[in-house]
């Protein structure tokens, strides 16, 4: 029924309620289940997904078997009973180290350890082998603790993840093939916000994302409070990440008919552009207008007076000063009328462009003259 690859180097036959696991060199293992099964392949192992639960097949890492192997001689199992008889204040801990020192294989020893703790999934276990690592370093005579520290880091993220309350058991390998951007990204999703949080604050990453995407389900799910408490509370939250954009929010806020939320949370977009390009989507073209005047931004300004001039059906006006004026024409001078840099702008647009505008512009505006100049 399914033929899936486990890790590299074996795959999974299914057969109704059979597994059958294949080695590379013709060696089985066999299953037995007694419902249905789904197989998902992830890049070191494979996910079994029954009606009861969820179960991880994968094979044993190499430095897990080494350390814990019946019978192991290899340096990272030294270490790691040195650091037991170390505890148990055992002299026998100082021969182990003497004796892994000769070979020169302290390093190794101590690098064995670490990865085997990042593959571990008891936690019990992995202090006991980051502890193994941490004693072995002592005895170094330069060691690079950077991927000690990191490794520690990652097993606390991923412990949190695989915490029964998250229910995201993720390997350690998954998590450096994902990496840390998307476990925050899946984490927001299920709007599990304060964790990913946390995590940004942890691997010192920018939470903008995670802010961002809780203000939007704040936006659409506050609909009880008034739109000044939400916006107060969305901007509290957001001013603790410089810099970060609004339109977002506000475009969240606008898709679910608040529209005086969106234009209350715009007022802290620190992109005037983005500010004016948002507006216009939600016409309003008289603020969005007035924010691209305030941004001293000329090509914004041509642009919502365009948008503005097809509004309101406004091309080749046939109006002299005798003819009854159209009403979006009527409407389109009393927008801009009190606005000088767009009057100067639309002014130098209709000089080339459209002249009878400025003949209705003058004539509307009792600007006797310039009415006569032109």
């Amino acid at each position: 029924l399914q033929l899936v690859w486990c890790g590299t180097d074996s795959v999974i036959l299914y057969w109704d309620k059979l597994l059958l696991m294949v080695g590379p060199y013709g060696d089985w293992v066999k299953y037995s289940y007694r419902s249905p099964l789904v197989l998902v392949p992830e890049c070191d192992g494979v996910r079994i997904i029954s009606n009861d639960k969820c179960e991880f097949l994968h094979r044993v890492p190499k430095s897990t078997e080494d350390i814990f192997k019946i019978g192991s001689d290899e340096p990272s199992a030294r270490l790691h009973d040195a650091m037991i008889c170390f505890e148990r204040k055992s002299a026998k801990a100082d021969e182990l180290i003497r004796s892994i020192k000769v070979k020169n294989s302290l390093v190794q020893a101590v690098d064995g350890c670490i990865e085997a703790a990042a593959h571990e999934f008891n936690s019990k276990t992995q202090r006991d082998l980051l502890k193994a690592s941490a004693y072995g370093k002592c005895f170094c005579d330069y060691y690079n603790a950077d991927g000690f520290v990191e490794n520690c880091k990652t097993l606390r993220v991923i412990n949190n993840l695989r915490h029964p309350e998250v229910g995201i058991p993720i390997t350690f390998l998954q998590y450096q093939k994902a990496g840390a951007d998307t476990v925050v990204e899946h984490l927001v999703n299920r709007h599990l916000h304060f964790l990913a949080y946390r995590i940004c604050e942890f691997l010192k990453m920018k939470p903008n994302r995670v802010l961002i995407h809780w203000a939007c389900c704040k936006v659409r799910k506050t609909i009880e409070q008034s739109e000044e408490e939400v916006r107060d509370m969305i901007q509290r939250k957001l001013s603790r990440c410089p810099g970060i954009s609004y339109v977002e929010v506000a475009q969240a806020a606008y898709d679910v008919g608040r529209k005086k939320l969106a234009t209350l949370i715009l007022d802290y977009e620190p992109s005037p552009r983005e500010q004016v390009k948002l507006l216009m989507h939600m016409n309003e073209h008289e603020l969005a207008l007035q924010k691209a005047i305030d941004a001293g931004d000329t090509d914004w300004v041509y642009l919502v007076l365009l948008q503005l001039m097809k509004e309101f059906n406004i091309h080749e006006m046939s109006t002299g000063p005798k003819q009854q004026p159209s009403q979006g024409a009527t409407r389109f001078v009393q927008m801009i009328k009190d606005k000088p840099v767009a009057c100067d702008l639309m002014m130098a647009y209709a000089r080339s462009q459209n002249p009878q505008l400025m003949l209705f512009f003058y004539h509307y505006t009792n600007n006797n003259l310039e009415l006569a100049r032109l």
